[in-house]
This record gives structure tokens, C-alpha cells and sequence, in this order.
């Protein structure tokens, strides 16, 4: 579902703005995302206008009903990145 999520909104594409690196690995009780984002106001201004909206569609397409109170991200402020050439 992540994938075909990714896809729909074309983030490989046209990633948005304010997002520095997002990561998908599976783990023993499915997936865990990390992303890294310039502010949470940047996250969610795309969770409101693309990333909500694909989730419900592709879950819609799947015949997959989104518990109302769904998944919460976590939210933690970063205090050091570095970025690999």
C-alpha cells in the first residue's frame, strides 16, 4: 500500500517541499516510515493537500475502511543531520 500510495502522489517525481528524506523499512509488525522535514507546518500542509487524500483513495481502491482516529505520526525535533556525497 505505501508504494502504490508513493505512486499516486508521484513523490519520487515531485517530492514536497520542505521534505529532506523520507525512508520505508519493513519490520516485524509491518512498515516504519521516517521522514525529515524542514518544519511540521511543511508536513503537514502535505499530509493535508496530498498525502491524506492518497492514503484514502488507495485504501478505498483496496476495500481497506481507515479506523476514523487512523495512524498518528510521531513528532520529534531534530538536532543534527548530516547529509552523505
Amino acid at each position: 500500500m505505501i508504494e502504490a500510495v508513493s505512486a499516486s502522489m508521484s513523490v519520487h517525481e515531485n517530492p514536497p517541499p520542505g521534505l529532506l528524506i523520507h525512508v520505508a523499512i519493513e519490520v516485524a509488525d509491518g512498515v516504519r516510515i521516517v521522514d525529515v522535514w524542514n518544519s511540521q507546518a511543511e508536513y503537514d500542509a502535505f499530509a493535508e493537500s496530498r498525502l491524506n487524500p492518497a492514503i484514502g483513495n488507495i485504501a478505498a481502491q483496496q476495500g481497506m475502511e481507515l479506523p476514523s482516529d487512523g495512524p498518528a505520526p510521531t513528532f520529534s525535533e531534530t538536532f543534527d543531520l548530516v547529509v552523505g556525497t
